[in-house]
């Protein structure tokens, strides 16, 4: 029905008019997201009844046909989606054999309908997020995206659709109080899944938001995964949450081992069509889990390669990710000169994780492996959380070597050069040796003492 803009005008009308009714039940309510609910729904039903008198009479016309040869009915009622809802969750799908998709969707009650808007900024692994819950309780449903619903249709399995065809929607939208007054009158209850990275502003969303019960807030971290074990650990986790922070609405009991085997499933097929399409372009689209072509097979938590080996002898090494809370951290220690940088990029090449440094200049602060550092040098710091940290990595690389390399970075930086763009000159070098020579290998030993004594008694 939404399709069709220009034929049905006057719907859109009548849309409008609702909306403003709604509005003003809303406005009137205590502000809680989850509220105005007796007071919204009286002014659904008197619109409702209102509509259905006026227009009656009023046919829709059927796809590829004249009109449709089912009975007439009001426009008012054809945009209350609860029994095509009801109909979703009484009537669930059957699992294909050793597949278990496609399993009844939760039943809190069969006079419940509800919603649910996963609503996150991009790059925010809210693909992983969507599919997740899609598992849980449509496992065999296609991708639903909204984007300035209802001006624009969401749009599902390459074709428009209206909200009540499917139980999750997936949006960019952070508008939350808005899409909740838009939804709130057509279901008993909307919930709101937000899924958030880093202290980016363009990545996060209002936190104050995630103080709603009817609201779930992801940090990033908490989507990631890199195999089975670690993305049955994660489903069986974040439902937990979604089980516990909705209870109220659905009861203790809503969702079972089943659901839980049904998102790995989804989950796992998701990696697998993400892996397929890396080489498309980006305007491809797999409809069924909403991937993108051209993505990199590590992001949203893929099984992770270290490189992919190039045909003139070099190779691609693929882009890090945020290391979890769970994994513990290390200094990098090293004196300048000893190959923190190249050791810095190795580690993240190898482990496939974020590495930072004691200044946090690229502000990953916690999302580490490893925090690289010169201290006790006067170039490095421990870090505010040391007490965190209970095991180093200690670079050493020959005095003789490691403190001319350090000149050449004094001197790149005092003449506003590249780093690591050219050695010093010679007569410039032999003027800071003799001045610092001696300087430089007293701290160098103390560098050593300080790190081979740091963790002796752990």
């Amino acid at each position: 029905l939404m399709n069709r803009w220009s034929r049905h005008q006057r719907l859109l009308n009548i849309l409008a008019g609702y909306h403003r009714v709604v509005n003003k039940a809303y406005l009137e309510a205590t502000g809680m997201l989850e509220g105005a609910e007796e007071e919204s729904r009286n002014q659904q039903q008197q619109f409702q009844q209102k509509q259905q008198h006026q227009q009656s009479q009023t046919r829709i016309d059927g796809v590829g046909n004249e009109q449709s040869q089912s009975p007439p009915q009001s426009e008012a009622a054809i945009i209350n989606p609860q029994p095509q809802l009801q109909d979703v969750v009484n009537n669930p799908q059957s699992p294909p054999p050793q597949q278990s998709e496609g399993a009844s969707m939760p039943q809190p009650s069969p006079k419940k309908n509800f919603h649910i808007i996963q609503a996150s900024p991009p790059h925010t692994a809210s693909t992983v997020a969507t599919n997740w819950l899609m598992g849980l309780l449509q496992p065999n449903a296609d991708f639903a995206f909204m984007e300035n619903w209802p001006e624009v249709p969401i749009r599902q399995g390459g074709v428009d659709t209206t909200i009540d065809s499917h139980v999750v929607t997936k949006t960019h939208d952070l508008d939350l109080l808005s899409l909740y007054k838009k939804t709130r009158p057509i279901f008993d209850e909307v919930f709101f899944v937000v899924s958030f990275r880093g202290d980016d502003p363009s990545t996060r969303v209002n936190e104050e938001l995630c103080q709603f019960k009817n609201v779930l807030c992801i940090e990033y971290e908490e989507l990631i995964f890199t195999n089975r074990k670690e993305l049955e650990e994660m489903i069986h986790r974040l439902t937990g949450k979604l089980k516990q922070r909705f209870e109220f609405f659905f009861g203790p009991d809503w969702l079972r081992d089943q659901d839980e085997l049904n998102a790995r499933y989804r989950l796992e097929k998701m990696a697998k069509t993400k892996t397929e399409m890396t080489n498309e372009t980006h305007d491809k689209i797999d409809t069924k889990f909403g991937v993108h072509g051209g993505q990199r097979i590590d992001n949203d938590n893929q099984h992770r390669r270290l490189s992919v080996a190039l045909p003139d002898g070099g190779c691609e090494i693929t882009w890090p990710q945020p290391a979890k809370a769970s994994v513990q951290k290390a200094y990098a220690a090293s004196y300048p000169g000893c190959g923190a940088r190249m050791s810095w990029n190795l580690i993240e090449a190898l482990t496939g994780l974020w590495t930072g440094d004691d200044w946090d200049n690229n502000h990953r602060g916690k999302r580490v492996v490893t925090v690289k550092t010169h201290f006790p040098h006067d170039a490095g710091h421990l870090v505010e959380w040391d007490d965190e940290i209970n095991r180093a990595l200690v670079i050493i690389r020959n005095p003789m070597s490691a403190i001319p390399s350090f000149f050449n970075h004094i001197y790149e930086m005092k003449n506003h050069l590249p780093v690591h763009s050219q050695r010093a000159p010679v007569e410039a070098w032999v003027e800071w040796r003799d001045s610092m020579a001696a300087i430089q290998i007293s701290r160098f030993e103390k560098f050593v003492d300080y790190w081979m004594e740091r963790f002796q008694d752990m």
